[in-house]
């Protein structure tokens, strides 16, 4: 791909050249030069938002945060697309461990009107791990259901923060039985219903399906952790 970008004539390597040459240096690990080129492509044309965002992701892969957090104020200070600046500095603060900033730059990401689904989920999670549930869920019911919804209509990352809260769990059971059949191949949810099983008092259903998704080698070794603690317990 970089040989045919290089043979295009000098007229033709605009911001969009700038920013698909930036994309393929990153996945050939040449970062530094990645940054370059994608700060090309932005002197050029500062509205290039995914540039921007190819760009923070480099930096806080490469842990120069301070980096990222300064390009992105410098773009405030221009004006430029006030949720999305700050949905970008909750992720650079999310990615140095301060839950804190995170929150607040979400959550102004939001108000100014990002609905980045990645943004109101790590606002969502970011509630839930402060105890703040009823704003979590506040979040969690704003995420659509799409494909992965049951007949209660229930997105399913709210059915798994109600399944952690014991709540509603036929609803959930219904949620996670219909992502089953949808994502045949996927044991999280096979465990999803073992747990609302449990949570049920129907603890034959629950403890025979749990050991038998605890075999599936698909399942996360987090989520295999999870399961085996249930059963220990």
């Amino acid at each position: 791909a970089m040989k045919a970008f290089g043979k295009l004539p000098a007229s033709e390597q605009d911001d969009l050249f700038d920013f698909e040459v930036g994309c393929i240096m990153a996945r050939l690990g040449e970062r530094g030069k990645a940054c370059d080129a994608l700060y090309s492509a932005l002197q050029r044309n500062p509205g290039l938002l995914l540039a921007t965002e190819s760009m923070v992701t480099i930096l806080i892969g490469l842990k120069k945060y301070q980096t990222a957090i300064d390009f992105i104020h410098e773009m405030m200070e221009k004006n430029q697309d006030a949720g999305f600046c700050h949905a970008q500095l909750a992720v650079v603060h999310h990615a140095m461990d301060d839950a804190d900033k995170a929150l607040s730059h979400g959550l102004q990401a939001l108000e100014a009107g990002d609905h980045d689904i990645r943004i109101v989920l790590m606002c969502a999670m970011l509630h839930e791990a402060k105890g703040q549930l009823a704003e979590a869920e506040a979040l969690y019911r704003k995420i659509p259901a799409g494909g992965g919804c049951g007949g209660s209509g229930m997105n399913l990352y709210l059915a798994e923060f109600l399944l952690r809260q014991k709540r509603d769990l036929r609803k959930i059971l219904d949620t996670f039985n219909t992502a089953c059949r949808q994502e045949p191949n996927n044991p999280r949810w096979q465990l999803r219903v073992a747990q609302t099983y449990l949570n049920l008092g129907w603890d034959k259903r629950g403890k025979d399906l749990l050991t038998m998704v605890l075999r599936d080698p698909n399942l996360m070794e987090e989520l295999r952790h999870e399961g085996q603690a249930l059963l220990a317990g």
